[in-house]
C-alpha cells in the first residue's frame, strides 16, 4: 500500500511539475511577445519620423527649385 502511495504522490508531483513548467513557459511566451510588440511600435515610430523628415526636405527642395526657376 505504501508502494502505491509513494507512486501516487510521484505521478502527482510530476503532473504539478509540468503544470508549472508550461505556465512558465506560457509567461515567458508572452512576456516576449509584449517585447516585441514594443520593438516593433519604435521601429515604426522611427520610421514615421525619418519619412516625414525626408517629406519635408523634398518639399523644401520643390519649393527652392520652384522659386528659382519663376526668379
Amino acid at each position: 500500500m505504501a508502494v502505491k502511495a509513494d507512486l501516487f504522490n510521484g505521478l502527482v508531483e510530476n503532473c504539478v511539475g509540468n503544470v508549472e513548467n508550461l505556465l512558465i513557459k506560457r509567461k515567458a511566451k508572452k512576456e516576449e511577445a509584449i517585447a516585441l510588440r514594443a520593438v516593433n511600435t519604435q521601429r515604426s515610430r522611427m520610421f514615421l519620423m525619418m519619412s516625414s523628415t525626408v517629406l519635408f526636405i523634398l518639399l523644401s527642395l520643390a519649393s527652392l527649385i520652384s522659386t528659382c526657376w519663376v526668379a
